[in-house]
């Protein structure tokens, strides 16, 4: 395991990465109330801050 070559580290990262980051994204999303008023990431980019 020690004596792996990059290009075979930088393969595993990714494939392991992606579903770990999926599943982050999923949470985030499902996580967050606002997503009932159409979305968080579109009304935000529209309306810009809400302060």
């Amino acid at each position: 395991m020690a004596a792996m070559n990059p290009a075979a580290a930088v393969v595993w990262v990714i494939l392991l990465g992606l579903p770990i980051g999926f599943a982050f994204l999923a949470l985030s999303r499902l996580s967050s109330p606002p997503a009932a008023t159409g979305g968080d990431l579109d009304t935000n980019e529209q309306r810009g801050p809400r302060s």
